[in-house]
């Protein structure tokens, strides 16, 4: 965080280079969307001060791309159409309540019964 009277400074890279003065300044949460391996470097500044050592994160994936679902009994990914040609593809000659789940906590699954 950045002090009121501005006399301790945040500044960050996202491209690998050390942070300078001239880098992005700190002011609040940095958004990445859509990023692979982006680590974010930051260093501290106080007036008076040496600067601090530079801190470096743990890579970010950030991926805009919807994991896909999860099938109980299981399930595979095939064709769209082509049910009869996936390997796991299993004939049932009885009802069969099947889960559909995803991994993501806020996420709304949808689904038809259609063949296509």
């Amino acid at each position: 965080t950045r002090s009121p009277d501005d006399k301790c400074l945040v500044h960050y890279t996202l491209d690998g280079s050390d942070p300078t003065l001239s880098s992005p300044r700190y002011a609040e949460p940095v958004s990445l969307t859509n990023v692979q391996n982006v680590v974010v470097k930051a260093r501290l500044w106080i007036v008076g001060m040496v600067p601090s050592p530079i801190m470096v994160s743990q890579p970010f994936n950030v991926s805009l791309q919807a994991p896909p679902p999860t099938f109980f009994p299981g399930g595979t990914e095939c064709p769209l159409g082509q049910l009869e040609g996936c390997p796991d593809h299993i004939r049932y000659d009885y009802n069969v309540m099947v889960n559909i789940s995803t991994s993501l906590p806020l996420a709304s699954v949808f689904y038809n019964l259609d063949k296509a």
